[in-house]
């Protein structure tokens, strides 16, 4: 099996070369087998992958996202904010598409979170741009994910501007009011909260506690404008990155609020989220983000010319890992108590192994029976896949660590579908097992009623 997040070179992609000639084969002959090409347990899945999503060996080979940094790191986040930007219009679309009325409320937390993310990495590219490194880590430190402190920083450092004092002002309270409910970037990534009180006891708050009728039009115009006002102001001489992009009137800013969560709307573009409305339980947000993530890879797939791969690989790879985090989450809540759940979120907080190995310590005192081993070993497999490739939460959602050096090497190449395959199976081993375990704690409530 090829490692999935090696680098991805054409001697690696010789085997499927072989797969797609005796496949064509195999078309043209019947079943017979020729050549001497074998299926077997450890590489069917990846072969399979192959062979169902794309039409030649030449689509699968050139289905690659190729690492290219720049000397200025500020370009490096600015391609960043693009992708994530087109990523987030696209999930917006696919949200008023969908047959379903149900998408307008259960995409909108992977909608909102890419939308937010373009919008922090802009405002960090802008940074990039006029500060050396010392003061780069300085500021990422300071500010955190907070829009509104990233803005006051680029203002109080910047005399020549693009925009007027009205402008300016409107993005200000529009990122305040972002910074107001989502200060650290959270709030459309999980459900819940996990504070501690002054005694020390662990408290669980949803983040939509009451139903809320958000206008979805007002929301997706407000993030197009903001990012448009702050990418006019930006001092880009480049012709390279100045990229093809649709963007937003920046003249009829005013014509809209600087609330956030606008309510109020025609029923068909509205989302409505609440706890209190749809329970707004951890797996409809892994869902989201799922759904989002497999809509832009098949995107990149249709994509003959592969330029939708240039925006999208890195936010697919983000929606999963989110999703696969929440999954993780999700079990720990059903094999551990409540408050141990609590707990072992709270101060593990994006380690999934560490929550892993809670959920092991702990699923048979909760109910009564063992992880079955078929998925305990798949998991770990998994999981030690991205733990041995050094993967973090910020692999795919910046373009670097926070020691500001870059997530891979230069020239770096990967598989957008082996990848994706890669984080979708994971996913399908979590979401199963979570399923197994709540019919098994079902089974053991009845049990303890009879």
């Amino acid at each position: 099996m090829i490692a999935p997040f090696t680098n991805f070179s054409n001697r690696k992609s010789l085997p499927f070369q072989r797969l797609f000639y005796e496949s064509e084969l195999r078309k043209k002959n019947g079943d017979f087998l020729f050549g001497s090409f074998q299926h077997n347990e450890n590489n069917l899945s990846e072969y399979d992958f192959a062979l169902q999503n794309y039409q030649s060996f030449e689509d699968f080979k050139n289905h690659t996202y190729t690492y290219k940094y720049n000397t200025n790191k500020f370009l490096d986040f600015y391609r960043m904010a693009m992708g994530f930007k087109k990523a987030a219009r696209e999930s917006a679309e696919l949200m008023v598409k969908d047959d379903s009325i149900s998408a307008l409320d259960t995409l909108f937390f992977a909608m909102v979170y890419l939308y937010r993310q373009s919008v922090e990495l802009l405002l960090k590219a802008r940074i990039f741009q006029y500060t050396n490194e010392y003061e780069q880590k300085e500021i990422l430190k300071s500010c955190g994910h907070d829009l509104v402190k990233l803005y006051e920083e680029i203002k109080a450092n910047f005399e020549d501007t693009k925009l007027s004092n009205n402008q300016h002002l409107w993005i200000h309270d529009f990122l305040y009011n972002i910074s107001e409910f989502d200060r650290a970037s959270d709030s459309f990534r999980y459900p819940y909260r996990i504070t501690r009180d002054l005694f020390g006891t662990n408290k669980f708050e949803y983040v939509f506690k009451d139903r809320r009728n958000i206008c979805l039009f007002k929301l997706v115009n407000k993030f197009e404008t903001v990012f448009a006002l702050i990418l006019h102001d930006f001092q880009l001489k480049d012709k390279e990155y100045k990229m093809d992009e649709k963007l937003a009137d920046i003249t009829k800013y005013d014509e809209y609020s600087t609330d956030f969560l606008e309510e109020g709307t025609n029923y068909y573009a509205m989302s409505a989220v609440g706890y209190q409305y749809n329970k707004s339980e951890i797996s409809m947000y892994s869902d989201a983000y799922k759904n989002v993530a497999d809509h832009l890879f098949k995107l990149t797939l249709e994509d003959s010319q592969y330029e939708l791969s240039y925006y999208y690989f890195e936010p697919i790879c983000y929606l999963y890992q989110n999703a696969i985090e929440l999954g993780i989450k999700n079990l720990c809540f059903l094999a551990c108590s409540n408050n141990s759940a609590l707990e072992i979120i709270r101060s593990n907080k994006h380690n999934n192994n560490a929550i892993w190995r809670s959920i092991k310590d702990n699923y048979y005192q909760k109910l009564n029976v063992e992880i079955p081993l078929n998925f305990k070993n798949e998991i770990e497999k998994m999981l030690a896949i991205f733990t041995d490739a050094q993967i973090t939460t910020s692999s795919f959602r910046y373009p670097v660590g926070k020691d500001l050096q870059n997530n891979f090497k230069d020239n770096y190449k990967l598989h957008i579908g082996y990848v994706y395959s890669t984080f979708q199976k994971c996913l399908n081993l979590i979401s199963g097992l979570n399923s197994l375990t709540e019919i098994q704690a079902d089974l053991l409530s009845e049990s303890h009623n009879n």
